[in-house]
Parts: C-alpha cells; sequence; structure tokens
C-alpha cells in the first residue's frame, strides 16, 4: 500500500528493488516519492540473507541468524527514528 495515497500496489510494485527502480521511486498511482528506506531495509535483508547462508549453509542457524539479523535492522531504524523525532522537537 502506498503511505501516501493508500492505493494497494499491483504484485509487479512488490518485487524488492527493482520495482522501485522501474517506477523511479514514485508511486504508480499517485506520483508521490517512496522513501528509498524501503529499498536499504529490502537489500540489508537480501545482503545479510546470502552472507548468512554462504557462511552457514541452509539449516535452522542460518534462519536464526537471519531473522536475528531483521530484527537488528527493524530494532536500529526505530532508534534512529526516535533520534531524528526529539532532534525536530528541540
Amino acid at each position: 500500500m502506498c503511505t501516501s495515497c493508500g492505493h494497494d500496489l499491483a504484485p509487479n510494485d512488490l518485487i524488492p528493488i527493482m520495482s522501485w527502480l522501474r517506477l523511479k521511486g514514485k508511486c504508480r498511482y499517485c506520483g508521490e516519492p517512496i522513501s528509498v528506506r524501503y529499498t536499504i531495509v529490502e537489500s540489508i535483508g537480501g545482503i545479510s540473507a546470502v552472507v548468512w547462508t554462504l557462511a552457514l549453509g541452509i539449516n535452522l542457524r542460518a534462519a536464526l541468524a537471519f531473522i536475528a539479523s531483521g530484527v537488528v535492522t527493524v530494532v536500529a531504524y526505530i532508534i534512529y527514528d526516535k533520534i531524528k523525532e526529539k532532534g525536530q522537537t528541540e
């Protein structure tokens, strides 16, 4: 769903990174910019999956490491948002 217009995105708009590049970083429906944050998070997730799979193989340990990496990424963005928000209110 577009965070600007609320339109449900089509399946071909949900391909990580490629759809953001194809749409030039804008919503197909309203033309508003799509945050580069989504592309960064998708890239981190993809790189993390490749690294953990190469390091540990395809097994439960790799899956748990990938999940832990995802949690760390989410927490890092939450902390970043809180710091940014606090800086804007002062």
